[in-house]
């Protein structure tokens, strides 16, 4: 009775799981929609003016974090209220620019793109071992092994794993802020770090690793009993 119960504990937290996965997956994708349908109309233009031979630079989207340089207390630009009639002014975290270089300027960035191309591919390989791993600790739990060298070893995997992702995303985000530091620079606004740090990663990181750990002095625990009797 007591492991039935056990079992339907573990099922329903990996029901969970797998729902707070895909909600996840789902959701950045529908945020970014617009970003796939900008892309595919880049690309969609690109391929025109190739077929016409045109050689107008074609326009590419850049996401910049910003930060005003006269501080916090700085609200540099301005837009206009139609309900008052009036001009409220505001200041900019995040904007996104469409805008054409010269081949000269976009020759700068170009180990910058592919080092994201590289980073982008081995993250979206991540993002499919993760769950993957995850649940095959969950079918040995199931299976009521649990102090065992299979489970540390996979739990301590699944740890760097997380956060070798988080490592790829700040890689992701160091490369765009080089990049937009080249093409870009303002009159009242500096280019910073992206505000969106996905910190989470690192907690659960560590916290797989530290639950790795506890697992591994119960199998030592486990073995010195053993011995003993």
């Amino acid at each position: 009775m007591k492991a039935s119960r056990s079992n339907f504990k573990l099922i329903a937290l990996s029901v969970l799981a797998i729902i707070a996965y895909g909600f996840m997956i789902v959701y950045t994708v529908a945020r970014d929609m617009d970003d796939f349908y900008t892309g595919y109309d880049r690309g969609s233009s690109q391929a025109m003016l190739e077929n016409d031979e045109i050689e107008t630079p074609l326009k590419d989207v850049y996401y910049l974090n910003l930060k005003p340089k006269a501080g916090h207390r700085s609200f540099p630009d301005s837009i206009q209220n139609l309900t008052t009639n009036t001009y409220t002014h505001f200041r900019s975290h995040y904007i996104k620019a469409e805008t054409a270089f010269d081949s000269g300027l976009t020759q700068k960035i170009i180990r910058y793109q592919i080092a994201q191309g590289v980073v982008s591919f081995l993250m979206m390989i991540l993002m499919f071992w993760i769950p993957i791993l995850f649940f095959r600790f969950i079918a040995s739990l199931m299976n009521e092994i649990i102090f065992d060298h299979k489970n540390i070893r996979m739990l301590r995997r699944l740890g760097f794993i997380i956060l070798t992702f988080y490592a790829g995303y700040f890689i992701f985000e160091w490369c765009s802020l080089k990049m937009n530091r080249i093409l870009f620079e303002f009159e009242n606004y500096k280019i910073v770090f992206s505000n969106d740090a996905q910190f989470i990663w690192v907690v659960i990181g560590i916290v797989v690793l530290l639950f790795a750990e506890i697992l591994s002095r119960g199998n030592k625990l486990k073995e010195e009993q053993e011995l003993t009797i």
